[in-house]
């Protein structure tokens, strides 16, 4: 709406009515009144009468007073907007700062194509294969943390669930190993520790006690008795007792077989044989034997048994026997003889020729 704009420190006097065009208002210095009167009316420069409302001419030329405020404001309100924008300056810088744009995807392929596949069995398999990943580390979709390098897989084949841009590896308080691929591990079930992570790189302490209470050295595959976890890591400063070596076995000593019985000085003649030497012992399951050398005074056999009669005390004790082949005439050879009797002192030795033939 048009109409003519007074200040505070407007005089009194009539001037155009913004509210009713072709009308003047009467402003008497503090504030408008209810006075009107067409503009083409002559008036004069005085207090109207109550009811009255004289027009004051406007003037030609000069710089509007009623600018003055709104460029003002306009001042104002233009040194608002450069004060916050250099004081928020800081603040947001720190939120670019640590806010990250997640990745489109997880992997650029060698086609220079970029993939979002979870599944990591799949993941650029129709665009040559992985150039790179996006990130050194991911987490798998059970919470488990993998390095994204050569040929990563998830437990149990699982997807993976996003990316971890600047995660660092940090042992955990369960840990038991760091695993080849730059993780941690806390399977306790060591044939399966850090099986998801390339394998085992080294153990996070010497020695480890099993659930049996069993104390085993974490070293080139190490396996608790009957298949059983590990319990815990043993202390670093964990000495194993040492470990007293049993005496060694003492091997039974040697069976000695008795003294062989002095023989009779004399000889012994039987048929065409000679027998001297003769002495008589235990064998190892205590039955008697008897050895004598003999020597044929006859013709060359091709073979011959002999009979040996032990006697003990006048009476006999037990018997042996012989077998020879090829004997020749005039020869000399030790003939052995065997008995199932069991051994016992005796008096004398008696030999009898069996046969031969």
């Amino acid at each position: 709406m048009r109409g003519t704009y007074v200040s505070d420190d407007t005089p009194a006097g009539w001037y155009q009515a913004g509210d009713r065009p072709g009308q003047q208002r009467y402003h008497d210095g503090s504030g408008w009144t209810d006075h009107y009167a067409p503009i083409d009316q002559p008036t004069q420069q005085q207090y109207p009468q109550q009811g009255a409302y004289p027009v004051q001419p406007q003037k030609k030329g000069g710089f509007p007073k009623w600018l003055i405020p709104v460029i003002a404001c306009l001042g104002l309100v233009f040194i608002a907007v450069i004060g916050g924008a250099i004081a928020g300056s800081p603040d947001e810088e720190a939120d670019e700062a640590t806010t990250t744009t997640e990745p489109d995807g997880f992997a650029k392929c060698n086609d220079g194509s970029i993939s979002d596949n979870t599944d990591l069995r799949a993941i650029c398999s129709s665009h040559d294969g992985v150039s790179e990943w996006l990130s050194e580390y991911g987490e798998c979709a059970d919470g488990t943390v993998i390095a994204l390098r050569d040929d990563p897989q998830c437990p149990s084949g699982g997807d993976l669930a996003k990316l971890l841009p600047g995660y660092e590896p940090e042992v955990g308080p369960d840990d038991i190993a760091l695993c080849k691929d730059g993780t941690f591990s806390d399977n306790l079930d060591l044939a399966a520790t850090c099986s998801s992570h390339a394998g085992v790189e080294d153990w996070l302490a010497d020695y480890g006690r099993c659930e049996g209470g069993e104390v085993i050295r974490l070293e080139d595959g190490p396996r608790c008795p009957g298949g059983e976890d590990l319990a815990e890591l043993m202390p670093t400063d964990y000495v194993p007792p040492t470990t007293t070596e049993p005496p060694a076995t003492t091997a039974p000593p040697t069976t000695t077989a008795p003294p062989a019985t002095a023989a009779p000085a004399d000889t012994y003649e039987a048929g065409n044989y000679t027998f001297a030497d003769v002495q008589v012992s235990s064998d190892f399951v205590d039955d008697f034997s008897v050895r004598a050398r003999a020597t044929n005074n006859g013709d060359t056999v091709e073979s011959a048994s002999f009979a040996v009669t032990l006697f003990a005390g006048g009476s006999v004790v037990g018997t042996g026997t012989a077998f020879v082949s090829n004997f020749e005439a005039g020869s000399t050879i030790t003939v052995e003889f065997i008995s199932i009797d069991d051994f016992t002192e005796h008096d004398e030795v008696e030999f009898q020729v069996e046969s031969e033939f």
